[in-house]
């Protein structure tokens, strides 16, 4: 009984760090570029924009994982910029509230399991 009781508060402390998205501009790893920021995040974190700039990147995501504008952001590519998204294994992708001026979303599905 008290081994069940010790594994349950474990996963249960566990939780919040599972659900806390990234924010770029943030801390490390999220202190350089966005890109850095998505490539060192965990299949199904979210990445959270929170800056109103305009955004000097074509960010790609290879893994699923939610990119979104942070709360009360309106985040924007400089334009002709592409977001990437490669579809390599099951998950959701996900890409809300971010501005692509005069270019575009592009998605490319590499897995038959996907």
């Amino acid at each position: 009984m008290t081994i069940h009781r010790w594994t349950l508060a474990i996963a249960l402390l566990m939780l919040p760090a599972l659900s806390q998205a990234l924010v770029w501009p943030g801390a490390a790893p999220c202190n350089t570029t966005l890109q850095a920021c998505i490539n060192s995040a965990s299949a199904g974190a979210t990445v959270e924009i929170a800056s109103n700039a305009t955004i000097d990147e074509s960010p790609s995501l290879t893994i699923p994982l939610a990119l979104q504008a942070a709360s009360g952001y309106a985040p924007q590519l400089l334009a002709g910029r592409v977001i990437t998204v490669s579809i390599n294994s099951a998950g959701t992708y996900a890409v809300e509230g971010i501005v692509v001026q005069r270019g575009y979303i592009s998605v490319t599905h590499n897995s038959g399991n996907a």
